[in-house]
């Protein structure tokens, strides 16, 4: 585990030795699956931050580093335990991984919401990205489609 100057930590993610109850609490695996979300976390471009409460998770973010392939960084999940949201943490997270990974080859950061998830519109747009385009028919299980965000650097 690597400390940060804040409470966030970036965490080689190994699904085995993590998954104790936290993780589902924060990250519903319903849409990728459980294997298949175990299979992209354990490439070395997948990156996965934890915003510590003393010794618990108050909030996570997890992130793929396309720099040098493709030149950006994409947003894959964020979550906030329950307990802690509206204190601006899902903010802290993004910020952190902005400031972090914002420098050298990567030149933009994507994400996706749910076009019905307000809060992470929000949060998106407060740290500065942009509405890119809306996708139809991206969700599945309701389908949904989705709000499609950029961060030019």
């Amino acid at each position: 585990m690597e400390q940060n100057d804040d409470d966030t930590k970036r965490i080689k993610y190994n699904m085995d030795e993590r998954d104790d109850g936290v993780r589902s609490t924060l990250f519903s695996d319903r849409f990728l699956g459980r294997g298949r979300l175990a299979q992209v976390i354990r490439r070395r471009a997948a990156i996965y931050y934890a915003l510590l409460d003393g010794e618990k998770i108050a909030g996570e973010i997890f992130v793929y580093n396309w720099s040098g392939e493709k030149d950006y960084v994409k947003i894959m999940s964020i979550a906030i335990h329950p307990d802690k949201r509206k204190q601006g943490l899902a903010h802290q997270l993004l910020n952190h991984v902005t400031k972090e990974m914002g420098q050298g080859e990567v030149k933009y950061f994507c994400g996706e919401t749910r076009v019905s998830n307000k809060a992470m519109q929000k949060v998106f747009e407060d740290c500065g990205y942009e509405l890119d385009r809306i996708e139809k028919g991206y969700y599945t299980h309701p389908g949904e489609n989705a709000y499609k965000y950029i961060l030019r650097l």
